[in-house]
C-alpha cells in the first residue's frame, strides 16, 4: 500500500499528544517498538510514518511535544493500532507524560490537543 492510498477512504482518526521535552527520543522509541507490528517505517526531520494493511500512525515532531495520529478504515484495526501505541507510550514516557488522551480530529490540530491535555491535568473538560 502506497502512503497516500490511505487518504481515498479512510473512516476512523484520532489524534493525540504528549506533551513532553524529549519527544524524538519517545518517537524513535516508539518506531523501534512498534517495527514488528508495521508493514514501514519512514522517517523524516519532524515527521514518523508508520503504515499497517489498510491503516497508518503519523508521529509528528512540535514545539510542545509529540503529536500522534492514527488513520484507519477498519475499526478493529484502528482500535488495536491505538492500543498498541498507548501500551508503547506507556513503556517508554516517564510516568507523566504516559497519560495520552485520544481525540477526534480538530481543525486546530495540535494546538487542541496540547489545550485538551493541560485541562485534563487540571481535571477540566471541555
Amino acid at each position: 500500500m502506497r502512503k497516500d492510498e490511505i487518504h481515498t477512504s479512510v473512516l476512523h482518526i484520532a489524534e493525540a499528544c504528549i506533551v513532553a521535552a524529549r519527544a524524538k527520543w519517545i518517537a524513535a522509541n516508539i518506531r523501534e517498538k512498534m517495527r514488528d507490528y508495521c508493514l514501514s517505517a519512514e522517517v523524516t526531520a519532524v515527521e514518523t510514518h508508520l503504515t499497517f494493511e489498510g491503516a497508518k500512525a503519523t508521529m509528528t515532531l512540535a514545539e510542545e511535544g509529540l503529536r500522534i495520529r492514527v488513520e484507519a478504515r477498519d475499526l478493529v484495526m484502528f482500535h488495536g493500532i491505538r492500543i498498541l501505541l498507548q501500551t508503547t507510550i506507556s513503556k517508554v514516557a516517564s510516568a507523566s507524560q504516559a497519560r495520552t488522551d485520544w481525540y477526534a480530529p480538530s481543525s486546530s490540530g495540535l494546538e487542541r490537543s496540547r489545550t485538551e491535555v493541560e485541562r485534563s491535568r487540571t481535571g477540566t473538560r471541555l
